[in-house]
């Protein structure tokens, strides 16, 4: 039986975090580690590179779709941008991860023919 005198007390709610602005940090940190200048985050994503710098300084919010595509431009998640742990050598990590330290370039495409890849694969890898 319930006693009309106990006073239930809301669950407690843990302070919000600015979500924009932890990304906005993670980003940065992003682009930082990869060298990324912001010209070529705003070439990708479509906008204004002015937009992109009042974004990641937190002066305009981000719409939806366009921190998905700077989350596609690193390769990683929206749960990535929104991680509060995340330090520079954590970033690092994260963009060595994706492709392992390797260069993206394939030495064994033949199609390439020119620039920097004249010689064979096969000499290469000796």
């Amino acid at each position: 039986m319930l006693n009309m005198t106990q006073v239930f007390a809301p669950p407690s709610v843990a302070p919000k975090t600015d979500r924009q602005a932890l990304a906005n940090d993670n980003l940065n940190m992003f682009m930082a580690a990869s060298g990324t200048k912001r010209k070529d985050l705003a070439a990708y994503i479509g906008k204004d590179p002015a937009m992109i710098t009042n974004l990641l300084k937190g002066k305009n919010r981000w719409f939806y779709e366009d921190m998905l595509a700077a989350a596609d431009y690193f390769g990683i998640s929206l749960d990535t941008l929104q991680r509060d742990d995340l330090t520079p050598s954590k970033v690092r990590a994260i963009l060595d991860g994706k492709n392992g330290g390797l260069s993206v370039v394939n030495v064994d495409d033949f199609r390439l023919g020119g620039g920097a890849w004249k010689t064979p694969a096969v000499v290469l890898a000796a």
